[in-house]
Parts: structure tokens; sequence; C-alpha cells
């Protein structure tokens, strides 16, 4: 249904962030896109976070073990290692069509919703940028293309994903490509994070 903006958040700490983020966006950058925040279970979101968060305008708590994993229709489960690993799944299980991923420690400079009409994601039909630094798993990310005996598709060399635009529609196969891939990789130690996954999904589906 329409776009809408995706938080990860779980535990004290973090979900201060999220609502920092939340309000700012309300009544700073006037922002009216629907926001999901997304969980791993109860240990991440008390009942009084759960209402605090829901209690914003327009805003709904969403428990990722909750919803099916569209790869083994079954309950989503945590990959190992980071946090940011269930990225992927976030976006993809989503309610909204077109996806504004926004990690809690990104605040935007102007309403998200501005960049849904730029050309480059209209065409594309997904928004990343690159990273400040190259990745501490680099090696380990081109053993990988080496392995798809691919190149790293054009504006993945280093990219980062702490903000991300995604029209669901025209790359659920990406996305889907991206999570099969997470859990493996994972658990080889051969990414520590989500950034990398997005570059092996396009290169993996031929994009």
């Amino acid at each position: 249904k329409g776009a809408g903006i995706v938080f990860c958040g779980g535990g004290a700490s973090m979900l201060r962030q999220v609502m920092a983020q939340i309000i700012y966006l309300r009544e700073t950058l006037g922002c009216t896109l629907p926001i999901e925040v997304m969980h791993l279970g109860e240990a991440e979101m008390t009942a009084g976070w759960r209402a605090a968060l829901e209690a914003l305008p327009d805003t709904r708590v969403v428990d990722l073990y909750s919803l099916v994993d569209p790869l083994t229709e079954r309950p989503v489960t945590r990959p190992a290692g980071a946090f940011t690993h269930v990225k992927p799944a976030a976006v993809l299980l989503s309610s909204f069509e077109e996806v504004i991923f926004l990690d809690t420690n990104n605040y935007a400079m102007l309403d998200p919703t501005e960049l849904l009409d730029r050309d480059q994601y209209r065409r594309d039909g997904y928004l990343m940028w690159s990273d400040l630094w190259l990745s501490t798993s680099i090696a380990h990310e081109y053993a990988v293309y080496s392995l798809l005996q691919v190149p790293p598709p054009p504006g993945f060399e280093n990219s980062e994903s702490g903000v991300m635009y995604w029209d669901k529609r025209r790359r659920w196969r990406e996305l889907v490509t991206a999570w099969a891939l997470m859990t493996p990789l994972a658990a080889r130690g051969t990414i520590h994070g989500d950034k990398q996954v997005y570059g092996f999904a396009f290169a993996a589906t031929g994009q």
C-alpha cells in the first residue's frame, strides 16, 4: 500500500532514537508518510514502548517474528550476527509497496518524500548512496563477486545502507535474493552488516 518509512529498532537505547526520529520527521520536516517500526520479539519491544510509539501519528509497530518469511513460508528467524542483518527482511515484509528505510542514527535534512520523485529512483526502482570509507570486509566482498564470476554492479562498489529507497513492485527479486544470501554469508562471517548484500543480489540476478 503506497509509500512509507521503515525503521528497525529494539531495546530502550535504539527505541529512543527511533522516537526522536519520528518526532523530528513529523514536527520539523513535515513528513506525513506512514511509519513502521520493525523489531524481533518481545525482548526488543516492551508493551510500554509499543504504546508510546504507536501513540505517535500514523506509526505502527511490527514484530518480524510474527510475519512469514517468503523463502521458507515459516515465521521469520534472525540471521547470525548483527541486528542489521535483518534489514532486507524488514524492507521485504513491510506493508508498503515503496519503502524508505532509515537507520535510527540517520537524520534527513529534508522530507524524505521528496526523493520519491527523483528521476534516478523512478528509472531504477531503488536509491542507495556510497559509503564514506571502504568496507572493512572489502576482500571478502570481492571474493563473493569472484565466485559469482561478475564484477560489482555499478554503484555497489562501496554502498551504504543507512538510507535506502526501494520500489518492491520492481525490485522484489533483488530484495528476496539479498535476504536469501544474508543467512549463509552472515553465518560464515563473510559480511559484517547488510550493506554488501544488495550488490551481491543485483549481481546474482544479472541486474
